[in-house]
């Protein structure tokens, strides 16, 4: 099929889960990409699966520089970057008498401010090639919430459709997905 041809993703979250799908699928269509994760153990398994077309990177999400790293290893291996997905994110949930405030912090650095830090990182090589776009994979949770439970996952997450608007540099298209809800689209601002 062959439909994302010579295209180069960066995924985070990449090395199981969604992000190991994503991995596969975009590859199985004649992508490269690297898959950035925490899991090292887990990327680089799927790396070698996925073969000559697929890279492993350690990242951190909070962690600028591990974001530099990402983004360097991916242009040194492929030469450019088409495509950002960020796709980790961690999710917990207990009822809000019990949730520690220090889990609710890095809930929110992993989930918002990881992906910030993401398409910080790779906006300016996104933009320069008129030809790229971002994909933040959100909740669906951050919609629909919980009576019982209280999930900053959800609303960090939630709140990345508002970081992509004000984020995304004019030619780079950004769409946020919510697991188990449809796609938006945005172009630019």
């Amino acid at each position: 099929m062959n439909r994302v041809a010579g295209k180069v993703a960066l995924i985070t979250g990449g090395g199981r889960g969604a992000g190991g799908a994503h991995a596969r699928l975009l590859t199985a269509e004649g992508a490269s990409a690297v898959l950035a994760d925490v899991l090292d153990a887990d990327g680089e398994a799927l790396a070698v699966e996925l073969g000559h077309a697929a890279r492993f990177v350690h990242l951190d999400m909070t962690q600028e520089s591990d974001w530099a790293n990402a983004l360097r290893l991916t242009l040194a291996e492929f030469g450019h970057l088409d495509l950002l997905v960020n796709n980790a994110g961690i999710a917990n949930g207990s009822p809000i008498g019990d949730f520690p405030r220090v889990l609710r912090q890095k809930t929110v650095e992993i989930n918002l401010t990881g992906s910030f830090l993401g398409m910080k990182t790779v906006s300016s090589v996104l933009a320069s090639q008129g030809h790229s776009s971002i994909i933040n994979v959100s909740s669906v949770e951050g919609r629909r919430g919980s009576s019982r439970y209280w999930r900053p996952s959800a609303a960090g997450r939630f709140r990345v459709p508002t970081c992509r608007s004000s984020c995304s540099l004019p030619p780079v298209p950004t769409s946020t997905t919510d697991r188990g809800s449809r796609s938006r689209s945005c172009r630019g601002n």
